[in-house]
């Protein structure tokens, strides 16, 4: 299986990577920083969205505020990638 995983150098995107490619799985880091190009998830058969700022921290106000937003803007550049991808299963 071709998966992608954003927010694959964070503390569980590593480990997840490590077992899919131990497992005989494709993984391919994404970064959602910046826009998704139209070829993004070109023959991927699933995404794992794991990218957002970090919840090891502070919660501040300020930092709660950034943690919604990271995965809320993420999520949102992925969701149209995602519908774009024609190799849906």
């Amino acid at each position: 299986m071709n998966v992608v995983v954003t927010g694959a150098s964070g503390f569980i995107g590593r480990e997840v990577s490590r077992r899919l490619t131990a497992a005989g799985h494709a993984v391919r880091p994404l970064s959602l920083r910046g826009a998704l190009s139209p070829d993004s998830l070109a023959g991927v058969n699933a995404v794992i969205n794991l990218a957002g700022e970090p919840v090891a921290q502070r919660w501040t106000e300020a930092a709660r505020d950034k943690i919604l937003r990271s995965r809320v803007e993420g999520t949102r550049a992925l969701v149209p990638a995602c519908a774009r991808n024609r190799h849906r299963y």
